[in-house]
């Protein structure tokens, strides 16, 4: 298992999805981010509003991410590009160099392909958002 995580790891055909855990874009994971701040990154980047942790990491379960909340409170915190202020996380650099930051850890060789992928995380965070509304009135 460990020789199989290695060379899916190498291979940027796989998104990353986790600790060891790769799928391909049409299972509803992005391409580029090899980890948890990358990831936040493309979904702060793509909602364009600070977001609640707990919404955050409800948006990227949902899309199919396995992480420990605790784990993804620590990638946050050592990111530059995203400030947590107590339960709120939101993207701390310009708009321009995020994206710039978002072509270079792989979501697209373009900005227009950044521009495509952020647009198409942007209704799947709108999406989690609902779904999270829809569970939460239940109670």
């Amino acid at each position: 298992m460990s020789s199989l995580a290695a060379t899916l790891a190498g291979d940027r055909r796989c998104c990353w999805a986790g600790r060891s855990m790769y799928g391909l874009y049409r299972h509803g994971i992005f391409p580029g981010p090899r980890n948890l701040s990358g990831v936040a990154t493309l979904f702060l980047y793509s909602h364009r509003h600070p977001v609640r942790m707990e919404l955050l990491a409800f948006a990227m379960q949902y899309a199919g991410y396995r992480f420990q909340h605790a784990s993804l409170k620590a990638a946050l915190r050592q990111d530059p590009n995203i400030g947590c202020d107590g339960w709120l996380a939101r993207i701390t650099k310009p708009r321009k160099e995020v994206r710039g930051r978002l072509r270079w850890l792989g979501v697209s060789p373009t900005f227009r392909g950044v521009d495509s992928m952020a647009e198409k995380c942007g209704l799947l965070v709108d999406e989690a958002f609902s779904e999270y509304e829809r569970r939460l009135a239940g109670y």
